[in-house]
């Protein structure tokens, strides 16, 4: 039986998948990256049922705006990197759905006192701007990787 308010192992299970998915996604030490893995499973499952892709973005936006609020910056590259792989890979008509949840987490970063912040959204943004409309064409560039991110000096939590 579960007592208290936290997650126990019991009922891990009643999570909703999609949240279990990008949960996994975030290592227990953000200096690790992004749980490369969890983010193939998770990217599987947005392709596979892209009637969720609201959902995912609206909870990984979710995590982020917690994440800066708790000073966590090293989980928030983590985000904005799965953001990213999630839109190169579902960049065909149900993309529409996630975009409400990007701009989001692109508002969050920008309003942050942050420099850094400002600029991994600054850069977020660039990236979608290079993408083509065509879901048939290629995006002309690569994802960055979370260590490139989180290099740029983020500050420490007090």
């Amino acid at each position: 039986m579960c007592v208290g308010v936290g997650v126990c192992g019991c009922c891990g299970a009643l999570r909703p998948r999609y949240k279990r998915l990008v949960d996994n996604i975030f290592p227990e030490d953000p200096e690790d990256g992004l749980v490369k893995t969890n983010m193939e499973k998770l990217t599987f499952y947005a392709l596979s049922a892209p009637e969720k892709l609201d959902r995912i973005g609206a909870y990984l936006s979710e995590r982020l705006i917690r994440d800066v609020g708790r000073h966590r910056y090293g989980y928030v590259c983590i985000a904005m990197e799965a953001l990213d792989q999630l839109l190169m890979a579902c960049h065909c008509q149900s993309i529409n759905l996630f975009v409400e949840s990007f701009l989001k987490m692109v508002a969050k970063l920008l309003e942050s006192e942050k420099p850094n912040l400002q600029i991994l959204g600054t850069n977020s943004v660039q990236l979608r701007l290079r993408l083509p409309f065509s879901a048939s064409l290629p995006g002309p560039w690569e994802p960055r990787s979370t260590s490139t991110c989180c290099s740029q000096a983020l500050p420490s939590p007090p």
